[in-house]
């Protein structure tokens, strides 16, 4: 199934009287391929590219924000603090290259590696989505 059809699949759901809401399912897909990013091999394709920073200006025509700031904005945004599966070490939060929900992409990689944990982590914060439930 591809992208269009499951997002048209979604909408027809969704006015068939479904309770869950599109964006919570967005959201768990997004968090979903960013644990599977962050298990990748440092030298992955896709990790590279969730950690790149560009430096200078960007060429016109190209966005100001990147992927990686995407998602730190939409972090922030969340309303649920994962404390029960998230570990607060100083040795992470001295590398701390932006944050996600308050936690630092090291900690989240750690989270990644233990994918029961993390499948919990994606489950409850969509769950508890700011846009979730009505």
């Amino acid at each position: 199934m591809r992208w269009r059809e499951f997002v048209a699949a979604l909408v027809t759901n969704s006015k068939k009287g479904r309770k869950r809401a599109i964006e919570n399912i967005i959201v768990q897909k997004r968090w979903r391929w960013i644990g599977h990013v962050l298990r990748k091999d440092q030298n992955a394709i896709p990790r590279v590219a969730v950690q790149w920073k560009p430096e200078g200006r960007r060429k016109h025509g190209r966005p100001k924000i990147t992927w990686r700031g995407t998602v730190q904005t939409r972090g922030a945004q969340e309303t649920w603090t994962p404390q029960d599966h998230l570990e607060k070490d100083s040795e992470s939060r001295g590398r701390n290259h932006g944050t996600v929900m308050g936690q630092s992409w090291d900690t989240l990689r750690t989270l990644a590696r233990d994918r029961v944990r993390w499948r919990v982590f994606v489950a409850a914060l969509g769950a508890n989505s700011k846009r979730g439930r009505k």
